[in-house]
């Protein structure tokens, strides 16, 4: 399976761009690894945060609420990327024109209006990502709760600890492997993420996954091989290198909880 699914692929790639004498890395190439990288390190450290944060309140507080929302947010996975880019756009296209018919009405005379304040810019795409990819961090993360014992919660709460200085003080250094691990699986679906990227960018924002599928459209295959290479390189490196940290960390003996969690 990793020589077909891999290798081969990779030498066919390799050789498409060294075949067709262009140079490796052209400016347009290298401004759409620099929005990809840039987008997607954003994207994982938005869905780092809000899982964390929600698996705190289903921790701390059990209930309907809690468990719903969790409920919601992993059903995102399972919905197609251009549904979610369609859906999420209609929505906020529909808030630009309330947005811009709300100022027109208070300011009239302006000359000014928001425009497309939220489909136009890269709120609307981390939007889409967050949605797609939001389920990524939830189960890697719930797999480094479920080996903290709830016990060391009840005991800060006990010492008067409060629930935010328990999640930064407790949670946080515990879970460090776990929520390092579901930023990279994050970082990675976004960097070759293709239908929500198409569906939402904004204008003139070209991104590696993007730029590979206009080029590959137009026939263009030895073109469409760097960005390609670009995607592999850029999500092996960061998943070689947790890999190599999760093991160091298994060999050494420190964590061994969390870093189990983080590796299930």
């Amino acid at each position: 399976p990793v020589l077909i699914g891999f290798v081969i692929p990779l030498g066919q790639l390799v050789r498409l761009r060294t075949s067709s004498g262009a140079t490796p890395f052209d400016a347009r190439l290298m401004l759409a690894g620099l929005n990809s990288a840039g987008i997607g390190a954003v994207a994982a450290c938005i869905a780092v945060l809000l899982t964390l944060l929600l698996l705190f309140a289903a921790r701390t507080w059990p209930g309907r609420l809690t468990r719903g929302l969790t409920a919601v947010t992993r059903l995102g996975y399972t919905i197609p990327g251009t549904v979610v880019a369609v859906a999420l756009m209609g929505l906020l296209a529909d808030l630009d024109h309330g947005l811009n018919a709300a100022w027109n009405s208070l300011r009239p005379n302006a000359g000014w209006a928001p425009g497309l304040l939220l489909s136009g810019s890269l709120f609307a795409l981390l939007l889409g990502y967050q949605t797609r990819f939001l389920a990524l961090p939830l189960g890697v993360i719930q797999g480094g709760y479920d080996k903290l014992p709830k016990n060391t919660d009840r005991a800060a709460r006990t010492l008067g600890s409060r629930p935010l200085p328990v999640l930064v003080r407790l949670h946080l250094p515990a879970l460090r492997f776990a929520a390092l691990s579901a930023g990279v699986l994050v970082f990675v679906d976004v960097i070759k993420e293709l239908p929500v990227t198409l569906g939402m960018r904004p204008a003139n924002f070209d991104t590696l996954a993007a730029r590979a599928y206009r080029l590959a459209s137009d026939e263009r295959l030895a073109e469409a091989a760097g960005p390609s290479l670009v995607i592999v390189l850029i999500g092996t490196v960061p998943v070689w290198f947790i890999h190599t940290m999760l093991r160091s960390a298994l060999l050494t003996g420190r964590s061994p909880r969390t870093s189990e969690g983080a590796e299930a």
